[in-house]
């Protein structure tokens, strides 16, 4: 009989349903595992003390329903993109409810009245809830929504139910597996099973006599000869030793997947690929005659058809829970999505609060995605109207993505270093935070060929210079500080008017700057004047830190694409540049193709500071690899099985704090000629354009797109 809603009455913060057979119960959210992110042997002993909390007298059941879907928050600057790639909708939901056990419904009725069958599903809850489940009771519009209201037109056939313009089929397991199973079997099942589908496990708690009597049947019926018998038979008596030695709890359940689709065709094909997935948990059956009972018993308000029996420890691994895949996604306006390994989305957000701070390093070899994924970031972040980004190249890759953001590029040279005067943005502020900044960008001007670092007594010369500086003039600049007596005057004569490179870091401020600001290293450095653009990262780092403080309601963003010359030559104005964002809530992300190009001289300060790593690939020694970055074991599998497809996606490694997940960029045709910084690929579109008279930036990328799917 297919249940039917009587009615629905609220009891604290759940909403109780009511069938009109008397089942009593109330459904609830639920949240599955990221078995990535997750400590697995924690999250298994969490589940194991839940089941056994389950009170007798209580039916269980958990689905996880997996949709098709093509069309992400309109927030997100990759929507289009991903409407195109199509992603999938996972959503998992426990219903608890009463089991019509009439000695158990007499007991309750003569205990408690009419409230005894409430009173149970509100223990059982309660139970579960203690024990660590994350449960979100549904109101009573999303419950009333779990019972079917057009069953009177559904037709029985032979191998289905046919629904109208649709029909429902189901797999059935029957006989589970005497191997071990795993966390990662059940998540990978539920990534490759053909969506949509759905995915039901119902159970109860089994008295522990009826429990051993149902084992030792079993028993008997495993008797012969053979492997696979063998493995059965020590199963079962394993179970047995559990129940009777360790005091094991026992449970009836049972494993179903319903699949609908619109032709017979189309529902036979799904269900044989179901039927070979599932195989890894034991022997299943695609149901004929009894699709009809099957199909009911993954409704709610039904008890077991034909269950099978678990102990607590084990049953966990058949439920539908562990997924490679988030179990649930900001929506957010600047947060990255991208799709997970079960092609389910999540999000890269480096400026949600939550995080201890906003800094990332992007890690990875030449080609693998670095790029690409800078792009889909940046486009990103701009969505957010509070951010402005200032990004810094010795490559001149990111000409085309600030033509198209709206950005105004900065091509610096011997001649003009336009919007680079950190002295500009001082106006007198003698603070020890402001003083540290300006003593690292004037540290960089009077090093000494070959030098790393100052003496400590030269930089308390820069600093007392500094201070008197600012304390007695209006205005602070390089010939203001020549006026006074320093050990390294010859060095810093260098940048005064009348120097060599007299016409760095002079100006005012722009005080209406763009939102994305490109400064591009590339004339500079291949000239090999490391003395200038030296100074001029070290000018980049200190506006950058001076203007988190002149314009503290904006996120303002410095990113460094595979700079690692400047890193080590500048590294105490990055570190402090890392530490900095956090009181002024800013963002420093680094790209490099090494994880050793962030440490300097042994100092890991700027890796401490970045509560985000993006690891496309691993680098030199692995122990020390995995040392530095304090990956787990399992982190180490996850990136040698990294996948890679040109033109099509690359996957990473998105470590977050202490978690790390793998996740997945992939790039429609459009998105791919936006953000690619392959020469072969900029030498293209920059050709298209000069060919075709008036074609914008914008139309010669659409037009290589469809050219290329």
């Amino acid at each position: 009989m297919i249940p039917k809603l009587d009615l629905l009455t609220p009891r604290g913060n759940l909403c109780l349903w009511q069938t009109t057979d008397g089942v009593v119960g109330s459904s609830f959210d639920l949240s599955s595992v990221d078995v990535e992110a997750s400590d697995e042997s924690v999250e298994l002993s969490k589940w194991s003390r839940a089941l056994a909390s389950l009170p007798t007298g209580l039916v269980a059941r958990i689905e996880t329903s997996c949709e098709v879907g093509d069309n992400d928050e309109p927030v997100s600057s990759r929507a289009r993109a991903i409407a195109v790639l199509g992603f999938r909708e996972y959503r998992s939901r426990l219903h608890i409810q009463t089991n019509r056990n009439p000695f158990l419904e007499l007991i309750y009725r003569k205990r408690h009245g009419s409230e005894g069958a409430p009173m149970r599903v509100e223990q059982g809850y309660k139970q579960l809830k203690e024990s660590g489940l994350d449960l979100e009771p549904l109101g009573d519009i999303a419950t009333s929504e779990i019972f079917e209201r057009s069953s009177s037109a559904w037709v029985l056939s032979r191998r289905h139910v046919a629904k109208g313009g649709s029909c429902v089929g189901i797999v059935r397991l029957f006989r589970p597996t005497a191997q071990e199973l795993t966390v990662d079997q059940m998540s990978q099942a539920l990534a490759k099973l053909p969506a949509p589908f759905k995915w039901t496990v119902c159970f109860q708690k089994c008295a522990r006599e009826a429990a051993e009597i149902g084992l030792q049947k079993r028993l008997r019926q495993e008797s012969g000869k053979g492997k696979v018998l063998s493995l059965r038979r020590d199963a079962i008596e394993k179970t047995l030793a559990d129940t009777s030695l360790s005091g094991s709890e026992v449970f009836e359940y049972e494993v179903l997947i319903s699949i609908e689709r619109r032709s017979e065709a189309e529902l036979s094909e799904a269900l044989l690929e179901a039927a070979g997935i599932m195989r890894v948990f034991g022997d299943v059956v695609i149901e004929t005659v009894g699709v009809g009972p099957s199909f009911i018993a993954t409704l709610p308000g039904v008890g077991l058809h034909v269950p099978l029996l678990e102990v607590d420890s084990t049953l966990p691994l058949f439920l539908p829970i562990w997924r490679q895949g988030a179990c649930s996604s900001a929506d957010r306006v600047g947060a990255l999505a991208l799709h997970r390994r079960d092609r389910s989305l999540d999000r890269v957000d480096l400026l949600s609060r939550d995080n201890q701070n906003a800094n990332a390093v992007i890690v990875g070899n030449s080609g693998r995605g670095k790029s690409a994924f800078l792009g889909c970031l940046t486009n990103d972040l701009m969505n957010d109207p509070a951010v402005r980004i200032i990004k810094v190249d010795v490559g001149g890759s990111h000409s085309k993505e600030c033509e198209l953001l709206g950005g105004r590029e900065y091509r610096l040279s011997l001649e003009t270093s336009e919007g680079l005067n950190p002295f500009s943005l001082v106006n007198g502020e003698a603070s020890e935070s402001v003083r540290a900044v300006l003593g690292s960008f004037v540290e960089s001007l009077v090093l000494e060929e070959g030098e790393a670092r100052l003496p400590k007594d030269v930089k308390i010369e820069i600093d007392h210079m500094i201070q008197e500086a600012l304390e007695s003039a209006e205005s602070l600049s390089i010939d203001r500080l020549l006026e006074f007596d320093f050990s390294r005057h010859r060095l810093l004569k260098r940048w005064g008017s009348s120097g060599l490179f007299g016409k760095a870091f002079r100006g005012s401020p722009d005080l209406n700057p763009p939102r994305l600001r490109y400064f591009n290293f590339q004339d500079i450095f291949q000239a090999s004047d490391q003395d200038f653009s030296q100074a001029a990262m070290a000018a980049v780092l200190a506006v950058f830190n001076l203007e988190m403080r002149t314009h503290p309601n904006a996120r303002l963003i410095l990113i460094c694409d595979e700079t690692p010359f400047f890193i080590e030559k500048c590294f105490g104005l990055f570190k402090i540049s890392t530490a900095n964002v956090r009181k002024f809530g800013g963002s420093v992300i680094l790209v490099a193709q090494l994880s050793k190009h962030f440490v300097v001289g042994g100092d890991t300060g700027i890796l401490e500071n970045s509560h985000h790593r993006i690891l496309f690939s691993a680098d030199g020694d692995l122990s020390e690899f995995r040392e530095r970055l304090r990956l787990r074991e399992k982190d180490m599998t996850f990136i040698a099985g990294l996948g890679f497809k040109n033109r099509k996606y690359s996957e990473f490694i998105y470590q977050q704090g202490d978690e790390a997940r793998v996740m997945r960029l992939e790039l429609s045709p459009e998105e791919y000629w936006q953000v690619t910084s392959s020469q072969s690929d900029r030498s293209k579109l920059l050709s298209l354009v000069k060919a075709v008279p008036g074609l914008t930036t914008e139309e010669a990328i659409r037009c290589l797109s469809v050219a290329s799917r």
